[in-house]
């Protein structure tokens, strides 16, 4: 069983819903319920199984990581610390490499400081779609309904909209007009958001570090040669620093639209062993295609805020892998 976190901070005190997280608290708490279901590993375990090639016979938790949040550095690291549990944080190469927020974290910081309404409103302006007009088809609106079930409607329809329905070049121009027109909104410091290096050698050290991708992008929408430099661009920045080679891969999005055959490929032509989408479900078996392991939300699991499951009786009663 693998359990994804994002953003973890004291307070989420913004006038709206955009970064939601949970506190150190919680993630204290949750992790103590999930040391009653099964043991945690690291990376470097779970490697181990693999190449044993074995069913796994006992429930196994990796906790992991998305963004490479400083957040998830201050608040969630001395807890693992002090508990003696690995992990795994994934970080995006670009924002190293170029010094850039990434879109996904733009979209963030609008939709807490900005409401969903205005935002929509505003796209439409964009594109200039009648206000009477859906962005997204009945259907396009019970997929993103479903991939983003923490997320108001709203919300979720501009997610989607965004991370899926345009292509990547359109949708950050929206995203840059967008920013620019309400930046004056936001306090957040954009500049303190990601790990810096000393932060990055500490936990390659560690070995709790993994790649994100070289950017934030539903990598399915790229083209092939872009696709493979999603994944060839971290190796080489782990050169230029000093680290070691990225063996972890976690698929921006991690939907089963943002991934493909095509992108197993390339990430086994540059070295990684093993990766996470976001398949809802529990994996039984290692020795079928480790590249698209699935994985839950820290809100799918006990001390979440939606559990899918109470105890390890109800886990194992859970769908397994079937995606790729």
């Amino acid at each position: 069983m693998v359990v994804n976190y994002h953003y973890i901070r004291e307070r989420f005190n913004f006038p709206y819903n955009g970064i939601v997280g949970i506190n150190p608290t919680q993630f204290s708490d949750q992790l103590d319920k999930l040391s009653k279901i099964g043991e945690f590993i690291s990376q470097a375990d779970l490697i181990t199984l693999i190449d044993k090639n074995e069913n796994i016979d006992s429930v196994k938790i990796m906790i992991t990581f998305d963004d490479g949040l400083r957040e998830q550095y201050d608040y969630a690291f001395p807890i693992l610390v002090r508990k003696g549990i690995p992990a795994v944080f994934f970080i995006n190469t670009v924002n190293y490499v170029e010094n850039e927020v990434s879109d996904v974290h733009k979209i963030h910081l609008l939709r807490s400081y900005v409401s969903a309404s205005d935002i929509l409103k505003a796209t439409k302006n964009y594109f200039q779609i009648s206000e009477n007009r859906d962005l997204l088809s009945e259907e396009d609106s019970r997929v993103a309904s479903n991939h983003y079930r923490y997320d108001t409607e709203s919300n979720a329809k501009l997610k989607y909209f965004l991370n899926f329905k345009l292509d990547i070049k359109t949708a950050s121009s929206l995203v840059d007009n967008l920013f620019e027109l309400y930046n004056s909104s936001i306090s957040e410091d954009i500049n303190s958001l990601y790990f810096n290096n000393d932060i990055i050698l500490k936990l390659d050290r560690y070995g709790l570090l993994g790649c994100h991708c070289h950017r934030h992008l539903p990598v399915a929408k790229l083209k092939a040669n872009e696709i493979y430099e999603e994944f060839s661009k971290p190796q080489n920045f782990a050169s230029e620093l000093g680290i070691k080679q990225f063996r972890s891969i976690s698929y921006p999005y991690g939907s089963k639209e943002s991934l493909s055959r095509e992108i197993f490929d390339a990430v086994s032509a540059n070295g990684y062993i093993f990766g996470f989408s976001m398949e809802r479900a529990v994996n039984v078996s290692l020795k079928h295609n480790p590249l698209s392991l699935a994985r839950f939300a820290c809100n799918d699991v006990p001390g979440g805020a939606n559990p899918m499951f109470a105890n390890q009786q109800e886990l194992v009663l859970l769908p397994i892998r079937s995606w790729f």
